[in-house]
């Protein structure tokens, strides 16, 4: 692993640690005001953040392990480690809608009028504010290093904001008058977040699986090596990801008389650049 590659992972696993202390405070300040207000849908978007903590640690740990060098026993590395820990995320994220959908409906059934709802306003504000930062931060940072797991808890965080935003909507109405409203907006905020669950898990098994990548960029490779001078042909191509890396398997064609010392440098130029 080159030193660019290591320096990107230390930054994602920066990120995830962040997101990981972010989420501890969020998960208690909404859990206390949920409890003290009497909230459903605050203590459901408590519980949801408790999820966050776990997903963002899931992360951390993944691009932790990605970090070690290739040895005997894994002679391909760690990366795919990053990988396993975005289906984990999906995992924790589908649970977590599951659990804050059943605690929605049963609101609903059962609604209950809220204590200190201008408390409990500012803190679904605050809640939306904050993984708003963290949503676009992960983000920014998983596309700039290529991890998936990242930009998988980027978007997590991005469900949280639309999470929060309706718990806030929920709360206000039930502060005029609506009470049974709190727990309509748990349940959409359930089908929301098992819904990209779904979609990220499914991401990361197609990963664990090698399944090949676009075949419009594969054909982009294909066309950029065939057009390095001295390249006559390219055949057998693979491209698969693991964890933030992609990988690319190729067989060139060249002409028969070019010396072994040639061909060698003229690989190492097709590898400089793919990877450019």
């Amino acid at each position: 692993m080159d030193l660019k590659a290591q320096a990107n992972l230390k930054r994602g696993e920066n990120a995830a640690k962040y997101s990981s202390l972010a989420n501890i405070f969020l998960a208690f300040l909404k859990g206390i005001v949920g409890v003290l207000s009497g909230s459903i849908a605050l203590i459901a978007d408590a519980v949801n953040s408790f999820s966050d903590i776990f997903a963002s640690l899931a992360v951390y740990i993944g691009l932790r392990f990605s970090q070690r060098k290739p040895d005997q026993k894994f002679p391909y590395g760690y990366y795919k480690l990053e990988t396993f820990s975005s289906l984990i995320v999906a995992l924790i994220i589908i649970f977590s809608g599951i659990e804050i959908a059943i605690e929605s409906f049963n609101s609903f059934l059962n609604p209950e009028p809220i204590g200190i709802p201008l408390i409990s306003l500012s803190v679904a504000a605050i809640s939306a504010m904050v993984n708003l930062m963290f949503s676009r931060y992960k983000e920014k940072v998983g596309r700039e290093i290529k991890s998936q797991a990242l930009i998988s808890d980027g978007k997590h965080s991005l469900i949280d904001v639309l999470s929060s935003l309706i718990v806030f909507t929920g709360i206000f109405l039930a502060y005029l008058g609506y009470t049974s409203l709190q727990g309509v907006a748990g349940v959409f905020v359930a089908v929301l977040i098992i819904y990209m669950g779904l979609k990220l898990g499914k991401d990361a098994v197609l990963v664990l699986l090698d399944v090949g990548m676009d075949p419009e960029k594969i054909q982009t490779v294909h066309s950029l090596v065939k057009s390095i001078p001295g390249v006559e042909g390219v055949h057998d191509m693979k491209v698969r990801r693991s964890g933030p890396f992609v990988f690319a398997e190729l067989h060139l064609e060249t002409k028969k008389e070019l010396p072994v010392e040639k061909a060698y440098e003229l690989s190492e130029k097709v590898k400089v650049k793919v990877k450019e």
